[in-house]
């Protein structure tokens, strides 16, 4: 910033006069430290500041399926962005208090004192841009989330300037400050207070309201939180932060069942022209809020299919497929709607966040129809693909628990009683259903490698079109590197794999699909070392397409139907106990007691049946 000559001159013949002394107070020594203080010092603190915010804004990647976080400081991430631009505001800051800080009394003049002249000389600063420093120092301070310092500083401004316009925005901060530590109940007093005051500038109800609204939103209390952003947009004059908040608004109308006033506020958001993400999201959005019954059905399905069709949407297909989805479910076609959230899993390609919101949308879907089986395949596909700060993880992971320990017995119990149904059955009849058991295996297996290649050549295809441009960048980027210090092969190389192999634990013969019959191999090995060939259990027989393998396992012998009936009963009581303590399905739970003591009235577990 250049200054006017004649500034440079008088500046100049100050320092020649004067030097920069601050054990002087007079007007001359005053206009000096002033001048240097805004101009020099103050100006590019200031600015490496506002670098620094410019950053964080470029740096937060925003998760529109959550509430936006109000302020990017909130992001613990931020802070190490931005380290070096708020050092350097810190830096210069301090440089002013230390350096140009007027604290010495002025000469008071003989004779009569007025009342202004008697407060300018009870002044503990005469050095008017102290305060904008500290101030600076608290908002610096905030964003590198050091809050304890921010207050600390905030407070000495406070204490030291009762009376200038800067305590306010410092009270304001310091809230802020109390927020991010989940000091609720102080900075709640702090802004009834300020609300409060008749003296307040107009200029800094906007940063009041919204740090109100941040207030109640980080309590998940969002029916007191929208008034607030409602009050903060009446007094926001820029069109960034109007965006932000508009559609923040819009997203607590949403969560608090406002569906039309949250449909509003996301065509707001869109009026103003947001960039294309924003927008993207306010229409997927506005989708959502869409309630059976309202009219403008046709027009939401007009712009999904829109979307579905434009290029720029080739990334995000699988949220407009979502969209699709819940449209169907509310209208009640609940095929369709499970048809478009199966081709929003196919079309997650790199949102692992919307792939598991949609396999758990899936799974509560059957749950809530108590399909368990089909639920907990999808749930457990939903925990692989959310992460543990999905607000609802630990719900998630415990229901996934419960479901996978149902299926478990539950199998048990279906093919325990299909066992001694065929070992009840003549042996002519029970080879008859083996045999055709085998042929649906062949008919099967045929079907299976049919859609496997097709299925192969497509995945292909869309990841060859997918990536065509990354091998390039792995040649010439990170030439020469080994594959594991390589992070484009790797990024290339991990979705490849688990597009041919799935998901796979590590852990040897991971190849394998089915491990039996390494595993029998493995015991035959240690049992022929030390051991008698015959004490040796038979070898299990393996192949899916013989007779023996169907039945070797049917209980045709005393001890093998009294082992089964133990495995059986013992499923049905864990059933029981799972539906009534763990599902709360008591129908169901009744069910299996009932069948466990009708076919086991003399068993262990008659009892606690009964408790049940």
């Amino acid at each position: 910033m250049k200054l006017p000559v004649k500034n440079i001159l008088f500046i100049f013949i100050l320092v020649l006069l004067f030097g920069c002394t601050t054990e002087k107070n007079t007007s001359l020594t005053r206009t000096y430290h002033n001048i240097t203080s805004k101009y020099n010092i103050f100006f590019n603190g200031n600015e490496s500041f506002k670098r620094g915010v410019e950053k964080a804004e470029k740096s937060i990647v925003d998760n529109y399926t959550r509430i936006l976080p109000v302020f990017y400081y909130s992001d613990e991430s931020v802070a190490q962005t931005i380290t070096s631009d708020m050092d350097r505001a810190l830096a210069k800051a301090t440089k002013v208090i230390t350096l140009h800080s007027i604290t010495a009394k002025p000469d008071l003049k003989k004779g009569p004192v007025t009342q202004k002249q008697r407060d300018f000389y009870n002044k503990k600063e005469y050095n008017k841009w102290i305060d904008n420093n500290l101030l600076l120092m608290g908002k610096s301070y905030v964003y590198k989330r050091e809050f304890y310092l921010a207050l600390e500083t905030l407070r000495k401004l406070i204490i030291d300037f009762p009376g200038e316009p800067s305590r306010y925005e410092a009270l304001i901060w310091m809230a802020r400050a109390y927020n991010e530590m989940k000091e609720y109940r102080e900075s709640e007093r702090i802004l009834m207070l300020l609300e409060t005051d008749q003296e307040l500038p107009k200029k800094l109800k906007s940063d009041l309201y919204v740090t109100y609204g941040d207030l109640y939103n980080k309590q998940q209390n969002y029916e007191k939180a929208y008034p607030y952003f409602e009050k903060a947009l009446k007094y926001t004059r820029k069109k960034k932060p109007a965006l932000r908040y508009t559609y923040i608004l819009a997203q607590l109308y949403e969560e608090t069942g406002n569906h039309n006033k949250a449909s509003r506020k996301y065509r707001e958001v869109i009026k103003m022209n947001p960039p294309y993400e924003m927008t993207f999201n306010a229409k997927i959005n506005m989708a959502g809020t869409f309630r059976s019954g309202a009219e403008d059905e046709k027009t939401i399905r007009s712009e999904l299919r829109k979307m579905l069709k434009d290029e720029k949407n080739k990334d995000y297909l699988d949220q407009v497929y979502y969209a699709f989805g819940d449209l169907e479910m509310k209208v009640g076609n609940e095929d369709k709607a499970i048809e478009y959230y199966k081709l929003s899993v196919l079309n997650s390609l790199s949102n692992l966040y919307q792939k598991g919101q949609t396999y758990l949308t899936l799974g509560d879907y059957y749950y809530n129809k108590k399909d368990y089986t089909v639920a907990q395949a999808y749930y457990d596909s939903s925990l692989q693909n959310l992460t543990q700060d999905y607000e609802k993880y630990p719900e998630l992971e415990l229901k996934t628990a419960s479901l996978t320990g149902l299926v478990e017995n539950m199998r048990t119990y279906e093919l325990e009683d299909s066992l001694q149904m065929l070992a009840s059955l003549p042996e002519q009849q029970r080879l008859n259903i083996v045999d055709k058991i085998i042929a649906e295996v062949i008919q099967k297996e045929e079907e299976e490698k049919k859609l496997a290649s097709e299925e192969q050549m497509d995945n292909q295809y869309a990841y060859m079109m997918a990536n065509q441009g990354l091998q390039r960048g792995m040649q010439s980027e990170e030439a020469g590197k080994w594959y594991f210090y390589n992070l484009n092969a790797k990024s290339f190389g991990q979705p490849e794999f688990k597009m041919k192999w799935g998901q796979r634990k590590l852990e040897d013969h991971w190849r394998r699909k089915n491990k039996q019959s390494l595993e029998v191999f493995d015991n035959q090995s240690a049992q022929s070392n030390g051991q008698d060939s015959v004490s040796q259990a038979p070898v299990p027989v393996l192949n899916t397409k013989s007779r023996e393998y169907y039945l070797q396992n049917i209980p045709l012998t005393d001890s093998m139907m009294t082992k089964s009936h133990e495995k059986l009963a013992d499923a049905l009581f864990n059933l029981g106990v799972i539906y009534r303590t763990e599902l709360r399905d008591n129908d169901k739970s009744v069910e299996s007691f009932e069948e466990l003591v009708k076919r086991y009235p003399e068993s262990n577990f008659t009892i606690d049946s009964y408790y049940n």
